[in-house]
């Protein structure tokens, strides 16, 4: 997988597909290795059956179909987003980068638009969510069209769950958070450093002990960074299960 790839959609799909398999199940939850649950796992599927039946899916936009971000996205071919991260050694990724700039510079100045017919309003959002079986079934049934629309798309891994939503649906079912974000999760952007969020260490318990009002999963962790905090948390909720 590499980094705003297409490939990092296709493990997502993949991973939803072997859970389908394995299933059905009433959630499914997208998550990372640097991911941790905020509460014990009784309070966690409590949540989910007082809610069931609800899509936890955050937009960044729900309304603004116009998204500049969208736009920048999805409008033209991004055929080299595989190879602008690939490489330990930066002048080679730069390289990279050169001819993707070109690429898209050249599609400007011809006017291409690969989505201009497309039948579907494209949504963005956190690849992170928690969804039901019948949207997973869904969003399965829409691989074919989903490939074509996102095999040259940048990014593509934070529009798939909202386009999914927005077209085939499911909007009815959204669950709106009143005390956070919409997918449950508490992620640190305030703080974060080239694109990638803040990773949390002991210094911020007291902050994650106070997201638990809005949130039952966090992110991000590392043990290389700092193990107490993610002991500080498995604990307590190890105790209680």
């Amino acid at each position: 997988m590499y980094w705003g790839g297409y490939t990092l959609t296709l493990a997502e799909l993949q991973l939803f597909k072997e859970a389908s398999n394995n299933g059905p199940y009433d959630y499914y939850h997208m998550m990372s290795g640097a991911d941790l649950l905020l509460v014990n796992n009784k309070e966690f599927d409590s949540f989910f059956e007082k809610n069931q039946g609800k899509e936890f899916i955050e937009f960044k936009d729900e309304q603004n179909e116009h998204d500049p971000e969208i736009k920048r996205r999805t409008k033209l071919y991004h055929f080299l987003q595989n190879y602008r991260r690939r490489f330990r050694i930066q002048w080679i990724n730069n390289i990279f980068i050169f001819f993707e700039r070109c690429s898209l510079l050249l599609q400007l100045i011809l006017h291409v638009n690969r989505v201009k017919n497309l039948d579907w309003q494209i949504k963005l959002g956190s690849e992170w969510a928690s969804v039901t079986n019948d949207f997973v079934i869904r969003m399965l049934q829409e691989e074919p069209k989903i490939s074509k629309l996102f095999r040259w798309t940048n990014c593509s891994d934070e529009l798939l769950i909202q386009t999914i939503a927005f077209n085939c649906g499911f909007m009815n079912r959204m669950y709106h958070n009143p005390n956070g974000a919409d997918n449950l999760r508490f992620i640190d952007w305030v703080r974060s450093k080239n694109g990638s969020p803040h990773i949390f260490t002991i210094a911020d318990k007291e902050l994650l002990e106070d997201a638990t009002a809005g949130a039952l999963i966090a992110r991000k962790f590392s043990l290389d960074k700092d193990s107490e905090i993610i002991n500080y948390i498995l604990t307590p909720i190890a105790r209680i299960n």
